[in-house]
């Protein structure tokens, strides 16, 4: 978005401006008494602009009082009237001026009336008050537009810190659940003294040091997001004494690619939290990652067990959350399709790379 003009060149403009109105000045008068309406002039106009784009503009537009505006304006313009009605008879010849009646008597072949000095002096006036209208109208508009501006940048800047905010809350929700059974897990492994206790523990710290701190940046390379997934699914796998039915592909063909963190985990856990995996014979869960140069496609598949069948009740992000996170984080360039059956479950989350 557009800033402001600097101050440097709104001094270059009115310079112009100057230059521009000391030449129409000077055409009239001789240059001592040019240099002084010039001066003058100018001095009121930016005056009046400033006043007017400053001041009386953003009361009106705050307080709502277009007639307090109002009087405002014609009070100024009356004044402003008698000012240059007394200014210009300061400069109000008792004959036509030389340069006036030079140009009056060039035109031979269109032989024009002379006009008095009186009539001059209305005629100045008129264009006076007329390039006070025109200040009025571009300083009213400068300052609109300066305020609508302010206006987006605000409302820019509210929904960054609401959107980041929000963001923020819904990463944060992780499944306090989970964490209490995998320390419990790790525990029983410490007593039974088994060798894949210290394994656990560092799987267990990766992903605690992935939720609180990179968890922070907006995006995080999607290999530390299947690595969690590998993390959390091997805390799983010590549920059971039997190995598990479940399947899982990663298809990496562009490393590096980033993805916004823990965007992927809520579908996994509603997997496992709905799947009863536990039940070798009939539980089962399949979870696939396809990152290519087009997309982003995470797909999880689960049993649904005939009774119904909700672990770990407590905490966990959800996916109405996580739904959200999706619209704030990628809006029109992710498609997410949910389709549940009586015997299975899926999720397919695509994130477009190019839209």
């Amino acid at each position: 978005m557009r800033k402001n003009l600097p101050y440097y060149l709104h001094g270059l403009i009115w310079l112009a401006y100057g230059v521009l109105l000391a030449l129409a000045i000077n055409r009239n008068f001789s240059p001592t008494d040019a240099i002084i309406k010039t001066l003058v002039i100018l001095i009121l106009h930016v005056g009046l602009f400033y006043l007017n784009s400053n001041k009386l503009i953003p009361n009106l537009i705050k307080d709502k009082k277009t007639w307090l505006y109002i009087l405002y304006i014609v009070g100024i313009m009356i004044l402003l009237f008698f000012f240059f009605s007394w200014f210009e008879r300061q400069f109000l010849p008792d004959d036509i001026p030389e340069a006036v009646r030079a140009r009056f008597e060039r035109q031979k072949d269109r032989p024009l009336k002379m006009p008095d000095p009186r009539q001059l002096f209305r005629l100045r006036l008129v264009a006076e008050f007329v390039a006070l209208l025109i200040i009025l109208v571009i300083s009213s508009a400068w300052s609109v537009t300066k305020i609508s501006r302010k206006k987006e940048r605000n409302e820019e800047l509210a929904l960054s810190e609401k959107v980041h905010s929000e963001m923020k809350f819904l990463k944060s929700q992780i499944n306090p659940h989970f964490l209490f059974n995998a320390l419990n897990n790790i525990y029983s492994l410490t007593i039974t003294g088994s060798e894949h206790a210290s394994e656990m523990i560092l799987k267990l710290s990766d992903m605690l040091r992935y939720i609180l701190y990179e968890c922070n940046e907006s995006h995080v390379p999607i290999e530390n997001e299947w690595k969690y997934i590998n993390n959390y699914i091997e805390f799983q796998k010590l549920k059971s004494k039997d190995e598990l039915n479940i399947r899982m592909e990663f298809n990496n063909e562009v490393p590096g690619s980033l993805i916004a963190p823990m965007i992927l985990i809520p579908f996994m856990e509603n997997a496992f939290k709905h799947s009863k995996v536990e039940d070798t014979e009939h539980g089962w869960v399949s979870i696939s990652l396809n990152n290519n140069a087009e997309a982003i496609i995470f797909q999880v598949e689960n049993s649904v067990p005939k009774q119904k069948h909700n672990k770990d009740e407590v905490g966990g992000i959800g996916l109405e959350n996580v739904k959200r996170r999706l619209e704030l984080t990628y809006d029109s360039s992710h498609d997410l399709i949910i389709n549940h059956t009586p015997t299975m479950y899926s999720a397919i989350l695509r994130i477009h790379k190019n839209k």
